[in-house]
């Protein structure tokens, strides 16, 4: 699944951050948001660069917390005044067994 980042524009506002395609993302639950206890962060090391989109965060939420999520950077387009992120997050099952 690709999606776009929010908040790019007030997080990454005049920066590059280096961002490169497969740079792999990690995606923390905000419980304590004042604004929607349903957020979840996209970091890239130890830096936010943004938010999954408030209409997607409950679903991935569930997912964080019963499937096994994987996410990357898939391109990072825009302009130094409004940065644009887009994500590949791998969604599996938890406990899935690879064939060999």
């Amino acid at each position: 699944m690709v999606m776009e980042v929010a908040g790019t524009r007030h997080l990454l506002i005049g920066t590059t951050l280096g961002l490169a395609p497969d740079q792999p993302v990690s995606l923390v639950p905000e419980p304590d948001n004042q604004y929607d206890p349903a957020a979840i962060h996209v970091c890239a090391g130890d830096r936010c660069v943004g938010y999954v989109n408030r209409l997607q965060a409950e679903t991935v939420g569930y997912w964080l917390d019963a499937r096994t999520v994987s996410a990357s950077v898939y391109r990072m387009n825009g302009t130094l005044d409004n940065p644009k992120l887009f994500i590949f997050m791998s969604v599996r099952p938890k406990n899935e067994k690879m064939a060999a």
